[in-house]
């Protein structure tokens, strides 16, 4: 894949090497303020025409409802919001891969519903109850 191909879905706390990378490659980077917002199709458009990769950070969820981040960031978005705008860029591109990343239970008991509604419904992927 290209970097052109590849969607930075809530990335925020952005270390100095990953924003020069960014800088310097054409990746689609949705803000969590932009994906507060209502779905824009047109922040899709750059991505027409080829394969698409997403990378989801867990820490683009609010921790007041979701704590087990790695990074824990005040503010973020609605599990709901995220899961809706990951099954839009399904619906309008050949998505071909996907990443989960930060998700760091507290402890062995703690709740992993909603990486299973991430990865069930946002990324589409069979998940066992």
């Amino acid at each position: 894949l290209h970097p052109r191909n590849v969607i930075l879905a809530g990335v925020r706390s952005i270390d100095p090497g990953e924003q020069d990378y960014i800088d310097r490659h054409p990746l689609s980077v949705l803000s969590p303020e932009e994906l507060n917002t209502a779905i824009d199709t047109e922040k899709l458009k750059p991505l027409e025409g080829g394969p698409v990769y997403i990378h989801v950070d867990y820490d683009v969820l609010d921790p007041a409802d979701h704590p087990n981040a790695v990074y824990q960031v005040e503010g973020g978005v609605r599990l709901s919001t995220l899961i809706d705008w990951l099954q839009t860029i399904r619906k309008n591109q050949e998505v071909v891969g996907f990443s989960l990343t930060e998700f760091a239970p507290r402890s062995a008991r703690a709740s992993n519903d909603d990486v299973k509604a991430i990865l069930s419904s946002g990324f589409g992927l069979p998940v066992r109850p």
